[in-house]
């Protein structure tokens, strides 16, 4: 029998037993309803703190699926965690699931985070992944893998391209060998862009040296009609802008630091 505590996200700090689920014998699963709710202002609020408080609790597994798919593999997932805790947090709002056809499969859930697109050429068609290094990498978890993928179709009209990762679960991620962490993340790849609508704590340690974190980074917002999300900036068209101002200033700082003739080389120019 696997006990399950359901709950709010705005209420888990006041949940009987939050702390003890980390170190209860009993594998214990915490649904937690909502990161985002654009109709209600205290909602946004409240749930602003309480993912990077579940994140940050040692030995808790926190899932973030960004659609009916990876919700799938989670239950799977958990199947195979004998005696582990985990918190799953599902988004309140409605959440369409992703097309698979040109994207990985949700399988890669299991691993905590995984490719779900690879970066492409403009010119070229949807299903053609060209693999290879990405010049930026969109990283993000929930219903904002939606964003990342439609800011890499803007970029991509940029002649940008932009690797999505799905981070379902970074607790996961952390345990793959270096080797794979590697692979969803290059180091040679540092402009990096993390995708959040809440706390934008904890996403620093994948963001590299030219990354940023668009995301909510004030506590609240003034009243007013646009949703709450377009005054945070958690847009699609913002996060191409940050990701195609990051990438042009590293360029420029490149293209300092060597000659004309290596930069046209490297650039094929």
């Amino acid at each position: 029998m696997t006990p399950i505590d359901s709950t709010v996200a705005p209420h888990v700090c006041h949940t009987p037993g939050a702390d003890m689920v980390a170190i209860n014998i009993l594998r214990t699963l915490y649904i937690h309803d909502s990161r985002r709710c654009d109709r209600d202002r205290n909602w946004f609020t409240g749930c602003a703190a309480e993912l990077a408080s579940l994140r940050a609790t040692a030995g808790l597994p926190v899932f973030c699926p960004a659609d009916s798919h990876e919700l799938a593999e989670i239950w799977r997932v958990l199947d195979g965690l004998e005696y582990e805790r985990a918190a799953l947090v599902v988004p309140r709002q409605g959440v369409r699931p992703l097309d698979r056809t040109n994207l990985a499969p949700a399988s890669g859930l299991a691993r905590g985070g995984y490719v779900l697109a690879e970066g492409r050429r403009p010119n070229r068609p949807a299903w053609c992944r060209d693999g290879g290094i990405p010049d930026v990498i969109l990283m993000a978890s929930g219903s904002e893998v939606h964003l990342a993928l439609a800011a890499r179709e803007q970029l991509l009209d940029m002649g940008i391209s932009a690797r999505v990762v799905s981070m379902p679960c970074w607790e996961l991620f952390e345990r793959r060998p270096p080797q794979y962490r590697d692979e969803v993340l290059p180091p040679s790849v540092t402009v990096r862009i993390a995708v959040e609508h809440v706390s934008v704590s904890g996403w620093e340690r994948y963001l590299g040296a030219d990354g940023a974190v668009v995301g909510m980074h004030t506590f609240t917002a003034p009243v007013k009609p646009t949703p709450v999300r377009v005054q945070f900036g958690v847009t699609a068209p913002r996060v191409a802008q940050v990701a195609h101002q990051r990438l042009a200033a590293v360029r420029r700082k490149h293209r300092w630091s060597c000659s004309p003739i290596e930069y046209n080389h490297q650039n094929g120019e």
